[in-house]
């Protein structure tokens, strides 16, 4: 006997409504409005710019962080607050020059788009120092008839820090400079919403693809997580805009944790994962530190292959691919609806549809439900 729970979010079904929980706990605050009309054309792209100079550790004053940024100080004094509002942790020397205690590779977006070329891709590429969320802002281009225009057409946006990043559930998902990667990517596909089911886990083998050419091989929780070793590196949103009938734009939003992080290694379980401890690349043997330029470039032509794949095939002759990486396959797990244990199972895989397949008893759960989080069985 088999049965389907068949519970519904509030626009699409289970498969658009992918896993990417916040790892760090509750995010920082929105973006200070105050200072975004002080003459600043581009407010991301002012603190991407400060971001990246701060990048190697070097101290330096707001002066001469306004020279090189071509900006005036005033303002660069309002988005150093601004960063600082959003949980940037901004250090300072004893002449009150600011640095970042931690070095990294800053993004950069003529290096992705470098290394899109050397893989034979294209797309069109922003980069954000602070933004409300990656995914938001994709959303904003595809109501707004912006982005993208054809079929061929690649979007992304990546930042450094979100200030209203979400996530499955309405969880949020913030990003520390450096540490973390949050990225979306967005194509327009001649579909309609319901010619997608099976999508979301077509995505979440091209990111475990992805991340294999930086040498860590990630394991799938479904429906979008990605853990390595039973901890989190990170997962998936997808969310899907209509814009006429068999035409829909997909975003797909990549959070990932990147490299060791104090805030992160302090929140020891994280907030309805099922005690999920929180882990990053480069503890799972990426070579550090991590070109995350570089990431995006793979993250882009992984999830363009696996999408075309999806597109001439659907899911199904790749359900099996999926169910080799799934993390919880045979193992005995809960499904969590709002805190209340529903349904206790053993995990079989997913179905050709992207649905999982939880055996009860003498009873085949099939469970296409957004409103659920898996956890393994204590």
């Amino acid at each position: 006997m088999s049965s389907v729970i068949a519970a519904m979010i509030s626009r699409f079904p289970a498969w658009f409504d992918l896993t990417m929980e916040h790892p760090l706990g509750q995010a920082p605050p929105a973006i200070p409005c105050q200072w975004q009309n002080q003459g600043m054309e581009s407010p991301e792209k002012l603190t991407g710019q400060i971001l990246a100079i701060l990048s190697d550790g070097v101290a330096r004053a707001a002066s001469s962080l306004a020279a090189q940024s071509e900006a005036d100080e005033s303002v660069v004094r309002a988005a150093l607050g601004a960063l600082e509002d959003a949980g940037l942790p901004l250090l300072r020397d004893g002449s009150d020059r600011l640095y970042l205690e931690r070095s990294f590779i800053a993004l950069d977006a003529q290096t992705i788009r470098d290394a899109l070329e050397a893989l034979g891709r294209k797309a069109r590429v922003e980069v954000a120092g602070i933004i409300d969320s990656t995914n938001t802002a994709l959303l904003r281009r595809a109501r707004d008839s912006a982005s993208p225009r054809s079929p061929d057409e690649l979007h992304i946006v990546v930042a450094e820090m979100q200030t209203a990043g979400r996530g499955r559930q309405g969880r949020t998902w913030s990003t520390q400079a450096g540490s973390s990667l949050a990225v979306s990517f967005s194509r327009l596909l001649l579909r309609g919403i319901d010619e997608l089911a099976g999508l979301s886990l077509m995505c979440g083998l091209a990111v475990r693809d992805a991340l294999t050419r930086h040498a860590v091989e990630a394991l799938l929780k479904w429906p979008n997580d990605l853990l390595w070793q039973g901890r989190k590196l990170g997962g998936i949103l997808i969310e899907v805009h209509p814009i006429a009938a068999g035409q829909s734009v997909v975003v797909i939003g990549v959070g990932l944790n990147v490299a060791a992080d104090p805030v992160r290694s302090a929140a020891l379980a994280l907030p309805g994962t099922g005690g999920l401890i929180a882990t990053d690349l480069e503890a799972a043997g990426a070579l550090a530190p991590v070109n995350r330029n570089r990431l995006i470039a793979d993250l882009a032509d992984t999830l363009s292959e696996r999408i075309d794949q999806f597109l001439h095939s659907g899911f199904g002759p790749y359900r099996e691919d999926w169910n080799a990486q799934h993390a919880y396959r045979d193992l005995a797990v809960e499904m969590i609806d709002r805190g209340n244990v529903v349904h206790q199972g053993v995990a079989r895989g997913v179905d050709a549809q992207g649905r999982l397949c939880l055996e009860a008893g003498e009873n085949t759960l099939t469970v296409i439900a957004g409103d659920v989080t898996l956890r393994v069985r204590k």
